[in-house]
């Protein structure tokens, strides 16, 4: 009974956080935001992003989450803030929960 072909090798440097939605709560990492919890996206690549520039951050509060983005409430603004989850797994954004202490920065 031969098994299966080996799993291909994770790329290089590339470690896919898992992101992903249940039940309309977004799960990141250890992080989970549920509707209306405010959370902070820092953008780390300019590639595609809609209308942020690497290093901008958005905050905003969970409106809903899919399986393909989760979409913000920014004050301020109309139009729903849309966050793909492949960002966030791949680590071209990150998502905070902005009630969470920053991380202490002593530089």
């Amino acid at each position: 009974g031969g098994g299966g072909p080996p799993p291909p090798p994770p790329e290089d440097g590339v470690v896919e956080r898992k992101c992903y939605s249940a039940k309309g709560i977004l799960y990141c990492g250890p992080l989970r935001v549920a509707k209306g919890e405010e959370v902070r996206v820092t953008y780390h690549e300019e590639e595609e992003a809609e209308g942020a520039a690497a290093g901008e951050a958005v905050t905003g509060k969970l409106s809903s989450v899919n399986s393909v983005e989760m979409r913000l409430v920014v004050e301020g603004e109309e139009a729903l803030h849309k966050v793909p989850l492949s960002y966030l797994r791949r680590g071209k954004a990150t998502v905070v929960k902005t009630s969470d202490p920053p991380p202490a920065n002593d530089a």
